[in-house]
């Protein structure tokens, strides 16, 4: 069969086709490195799985699932055209295991300066972090720290640390915090224009970082950290967080004046409500019907996505008093707010029938979303039986179980080496846990010699099980106590019959008020 000049060409012309889409496709497979299938997975490394070639900073955060990881790194080699020689916020995909920059200018090239303090939408659709970039929006001339978002479905980049007019901020803004879908955006700022009159004057006069609150759908800022009524306080008010349906925020606060009463002179932690317009201290115990504050800081505040749960740092030793005893050692608490004149639990405890206090600081926790997982960092040498590191390592108690686990280990459950492991965070369901480590034996070929970013499904690990030890009572009592729930002010009803009702209602820290039901019998 002969063939025609025009056919040869066709032939030689397809054949050309196959050999590019065989090169384009070969190209494609060499871009990404396989996903590890290990347990402890690093995520600070590029689509090839090369490692960093600087360090990854702390605060790598996670989005509900566990799915994509957002963390600030100085290394320039995650992607291709990183040349700012500055930090960047990146995003890492668990489920494909590919890296992204996320603090790109408008045009796609690189920031013109640092970008840090990430955090990702329980959805994982909207990045928000810090930057000091001028070329991430137009019009960014304000020369300080702003609060951008980045919309994954719109790839676009958006500043939020404007007021109702879209006028940039006067002074810094830091630490954003997302709702579940991204709409609500919190964070601090010394700006003193995010709040205007009509005419443009700046209503934020108390010169000190101040508590903010985004809605993207409306495009409205409001101030969080204030009294009833929206009375500005006295002072600084910082690291805020913020429910899953934006509907609860907590942050600490140095303001003697955002709660009545707060006399003392350190820091605390507040709840703010802003659809109820509240304002409340949770960094309180209440004794008979008297709220007691801590006589010592309480910092670091975070809430758990369905707004149940706030967990805290803090030095204070008055908040469980004879619980609480191993003096000025920073301890993690859990103040259930169903729950609110309930002692609150202490979280830094060891796994025994009794437990013990951390016998070393323990900082920066995060909570799941039922509460039962609570996530924190610790110097505490006697959480686990094989803590012998010396460093900053990171637990997860498990509140059910009344179990402690060290979760800063390899996929074999080795105990990190070679460096601290610290700022971390978990995901709704607790599986997932990332947080920051120079160790450099949480995964093989960790040569860098810098902090790296490391998520872990922590339960798979096979670490030493906490073991619980029996103790055996010195005395025992016997006796019976009947109670139920609810109080109603000024009113105590007594009967003639063999139980006393007595009813009450608690009003204290501007309109929170506890109602509480009690049964006693006279004769116990």
């Amino acid at each position: 069969m002969r063939i025609s000049r025009t056919t040869t060409w066709l032939y030689l012309l397809l054949g050309l086709i196959a050999v590019l889409a065989v090169s384009q496709l070969s190209g494609l497979l060499a871009v990404h490195a396989a996903c590890p299938v290990d347990t402890v997975i690093r995520t600070s490394v590029s689509d090839q799985g090369i490692e960093g070639n600087a360090a990854s900073l702390g605060g790598a955060d996670l989005d509900s699932a566990g799915d994509f990881i957002v963390f600030a790194s100085d290394a320039d080699n995650l992607v291709a055209g990183d040349t700012n020689d500055v930090t960047d916020v990146f995003l890492f995909d668990r489920l494909n295991c590919t890296i992204e920059l996320i603090s790109a200018a408008a045009g796609g090239g690189p920031a013109d300066g640092p970008s840090f303090n990430p955090t990702i939408s329980g959805n994982g659709q909207i990045i928000a972090y810090t930057s000091s970039a001028t070329n991430l929006v137009s019009d960014d001339t304000n020369g300080v720290d702003d609060i951008f978002i980045f919309s994954r479905q719109a790839v676009a980049t958006f500043r939020v640390s404007v007021n109702d007019n879209l006028d940039e901020a006067d002074g810094p803004s830091d630490h954003a915090a997302l709702s579940n879908n991204g709409r609500f955006v919190v964070f601090q700022s010394d700006a003193t224009n995010l709040i205007v009159d009509g005419t443009g004057t700046p209503l934020d006069t108390n010169n000190a970082t101040d508590i903010y609150l985004r809605n993207r759908n409306t495009g409205e800022t409001t101030r969080q950290s204030v009294l009833p009524t929206g009375v500005q306080v006295d002072g600084a008010s910082r690291l805020p967080d913020i429910s899953a349906n934006g509907e609860q925020i907590v942050f600490e606060s140095d303001s003697p004046n955002l709660a009545s009463g707060d006399n003392n002179n350190t820091t605390d932690v507040f709840l703010r409500e802003p659809l109820l317009d509240r304002t409340v201290v949770l960094s309180v115990r209440i004794v008979g019907f008297q709220p007691v504050l801590g006589n010592g800081p309480s910092t670091a505040p975070t809430i758990s996505s369905d707004g149940v749960f706030v967990v805290f740092q803090t030095t204070a030793t008055n908040l469980r008093p004879g619980v609480d005893t191993n003096g000025d050692i920073s301890d993690i608490l859990l103040r259930d707010l169903s729950q609110p004149t309930a002692d609150m639990e202490l979280i830094s405890v060891t796994s025994d029938v009794v437990p013990e206090q951390g016998n070393f600081g323990s900082f920066s926790p995060q909570v799941s979303v039922n509460g039962d997982l609570v996530i924190f960092a610790s110097q505490a040498s006697n959480f686990a039986v094989d803590d012998n590191n010396g460093v900053l390592d990171v637990f997860v108690r498990d509140r059910p179980n009344s179990a402690t686990f060290l979760v800063s280990r390899s996929s074999t459950a080795a105990l990190a080496r070679g460096g601290a492991s610290f700022s971390p965070a978990i995901s709704d369901s607790g599986e997932y846990v990332v947080f920051t480590s120079g160790a450099n034996n949480l995964v093989m070929g960790d040569a860098n010699g810098v902090n790296d970013v490391f998520v872990s499904r922590w339960r798979a690990l096979e670490a030493p099980t906490p073991t619980p030890t029996e103790i055996t009572p010195s005395a025992t009592s016997t006796g019976t106590i009947t109670a139920t729930n609810t109080i109603d002010p000024l009113t105590t009803t007594f009967t003639p019959t063999s139980t006393w009702t007595i009813t009450a209602t608690l009003f204290f820290f501007y309109y929170w008020s506890i109602t509480e039901i009690y049964t006693v019998d006279p004769l116990t």
